[in-house]
């Protein structure tokens, strides 16, 4: 790195960041749902995008306040502190948080950079050059020969880092947010509606009365038995709300679904029970 242009310095990052790591939240602390959500390293996506949906794990509402030195904000940068040696994809991958009106609690073995330093470094710019293969090769150095890599908190700070003016890092971070949504927006143009619509979601919209009298009964066939062909089916509009809204209204529906699969296999017994007590009852027997 000696011809940086003039004005550039490389630190280490334990010159200008700290490292807290998460807590060992257990699989019994979950519940079915809630406003409050394990961070974990499966949020961390290789491409170094934060994903809220990614098979989430909730938390009591009163974790916030228990635990909640572990609680996390927009724009905090984590970190995955662990990863597989044959396929590392996501180790030392950081990515900004965003939380979207969740309660967002820092779990084990992912890290959360706290900057010591404000005034030297701009947060998106730690993001992406974090992200480059040479951090990336940087950190597989301390796989061991064993089959998981963890990397310690002195591990991470330990990496070097280009460092220009903040001004620099500012309009550097934006070149790179504006190829990044290229990069994205094509993606989406070669895969317009992958992993964006959740079957249940569709299953219980397609069961609106509403919805099937303005978007499904115009293209139902006029025969003996009513119906709708393919490619009329291929033409009913949909509408998508975000990804979490989707999830969040699948997880309340089985929930529900759950209660009241409950509520039916005791109303059975109490049927039995009161067959029960009415043979007994026209028999003597009470």
């Amino acid at each position: 790195m000696s011809n940086l242009p003039k004005g550039w310095n490389v630190l280490a990052l334990n010159q200008i960041c700290d490292l807290q790591n998460g807590y060992a939240f257990k699989s019994n602390d979950y519940v079915n749902i809630s406003n409050t959500l394990n961070c974990r390293m499966s949020n961390i996506r290789p491409n170094g995008f934060f994903d809220l949906e990614h098979n989430q794990k909730f938390l009591p509402d009163s974790y916030t306040q228990k635990y909640q030195q572990y609680l996390l904000k927009d724009g905090d940068v984590i970190i995955a502190m662990t990863d597989m040696a044959t396929e590392a994809k996501i180790l030392g991958v950081p990515t900004i948080v965003e939380t979207q009106g969740k309660n967002l609690l820092l779990n084990q073995r992912v890290g959360k950079l706290i900057i010591k330093k404000p005034e030297l470094i701009y947060f998106p710019y730690l993001k992406y050059v974090l992200n480059r293969e040479q951090v990336k090769k940087y950190f597989l150095k301390f796989a061991g020969g064993g089959l998981q890599i963890n990397l310690g908190k002195d591990d991470i700070l330990s990496v070097e880092i280009p460092l220009p003016p903040l001004e620099e890092q500012k309009r550097i971070a934006e070149i790179l947010d504006l190829a990044e949504e290229l990069r994205t927006k094509r993606r989406e143009a070669i895969t317009p509606n992958a992993e964006k619509i959740i079957v249940l979601y569709l299953f219980y919209y397609l069961l609106n009365p509403n919805v099937r009298e303005k978007f499904l009964f115009p293209f139902v066939t006029k025969s003996t038995i009513s119906g709708i062909n393919q490619g009329n089916l291929a033409k009913v509009l949909v509408m998508i709300p975000p990804l979490h809204l989707q999830q969040e209204f699948s997880q309340r529906v089985e929930a529900v679904e759950k209660l009241k699969a409950s509520h039916r296999a005791s109303l059975s017994e109490l049927d039995a029970l009161f067959a029960s007590l009415q043979h007994r009852a026209f028999r003597g027997e009470l």
